[in-house]
């Protein structure tokens, strides 16, 4: 077993003693998604002032006036308080900016964020997006200044609302930008069986798909240091018939295995 970190990688907690980790997304490529975040939400937004506006034709001038800044109001309070949270919520852990860049929300022992952490880390994002650039009347762009200080300054990359809900943004599958991995679990026919020795615990197979879903993306050194770092572990859990086989080998036939309803 190999000593070490590898970069700012946290150990995921499983019933059993383990090194398999997880890897803090740094603040760059949640920069990005949360770009996206906003394109999003600035398109929902004009969708919903045309709502408002077709909504008020059949009103006189004036209580069209009224209707229209009252479903303004709204939709700002919607979009900017609602959007994460909901998208969090019901993408366990992702908006569609953390999906298209391979991110999403988990807790710090690697478990699935659940409603309460996601609602506690987005009612502190108001104050993450701090400062804010003056607008056109109530409309306010948010510089996300505090945020970035605090992901790159607290360990992890974690924001005031991370902090708060015990939460951190990690590397995830990303469907969108990473097609060619589709195919990173097809093993030879040729290739020997494996078998599992005891019941295994989701979270390892959730941790065998993540590798799998980036290891094009890193470099092969590296590959062999994350495999390595959890090779003995793996083979308490799994037997296979044959020769044995590398620790990237391994994984692959786990994710393989699992693929293929084991």
């Amino acid at each position: 077993m190999k000593n070490g970190s590898i970069d700012t990688a946290l150990r995921l907690q499983l019933p059993w003693p383990s090194d398999l980790q997880i890897i803090p997304a740094g603040p760059f490529l949640r920069f990005f998604a949360l770009l996206i975040d906003h394109v999003v939400m600035f398109f929902a937004f004009i969708v919903l002032s045309l709502v408002a506006v077709f909504a008020s034709i059949p009103l006189d001038v004036e209580t069209a006036k009224g209707f229209i800044v009252f479903l303004y109001l709204v939709a700002i309070f919607i979009i900017y308080n609602g959007y994460f949270f909901l998208s969090e919520w019901l993408m366990k852990g992702q908006t569609p900016g953390k999906m298209v860049c391979g991110l999403r929300v988990l807790q710090l022992d690697g478990s699935e964020a659940d409603i309460w952490a996601l609602l506690i880390r987005n009612l502190l994002r108001p104050g993450d997006m701090f400062p804010y650039l003056a607008g056109a009347w109530v409309f306010y762009v948010p510089t996300y200044l505090l945020a970035g200080v605090t992901s790159v300054v607290v360990p992890h990359f974690r924001r005031l609302g991370d902090l708060a809900a015990g939460t951190v943004v990690v590397y995830d599958r990303s469907p969108l930008l990473n097609l060619r991995r589709r195919t990173a679990a097809i093993v030879p026919a040729s290739a020997t069986k494996i078998y599992s020795l005891r019941r295994v615990d989701p979270t390892l197979y959730e941790a065998v798909a993540r590798f799998m879903a980036r290891r094009d993306s890193i470099s092969q050194a590296r590959r062999e240091e994350i495999a390595g770092s959890c090779y003995d572990d793996l083979k308490r859990i799994f037997a296979w018939t044959g020769p044995d086989p590398t620790p990237e080998e391994l994984i692959e036939r786990i994710h393989h295995f699992r693929m293929q309803g084991g």
